[in-house]
C-alpha cells in the first residue's frame, strides 16, 4: 500500500479477488486479504468473534 501510495496508484480490496463483474476490475493494485486469516477475539458473554479480513 505504501508503494501503491507513492506511485499514485489506487489501491482496491476484495475478497476473492475475481467477480463475473467489474466489481474486482481496477486499473490500480488489487489487494486479496487471503492469507489474513484466524481468529483474534471470542467474546463468549457477547456472542461475539473478531477475525481477520480473510477469514472464510
Amino acid at each position: 500500500m505504501r508503494r501503491a501510495a507513492e506511485d499514485g496508484l489506487r489501491v482496491k480490496t476484495v475478497g476473492t479477488g475475481h467477480s463475473f463483474t467489474s466489481i474486482a476490475a481496477t486499473d490500480g493494485v488489487l489487494i486479496r486479504p487471503g492469507l489474513l486469516t484466524g481468529i483474534r477475539r471470542i467474546d463468549r458473554e457477547a456472542m461475539t468473534v473478531t477475525v481477520e479480513s480473510g477469514t472464510p
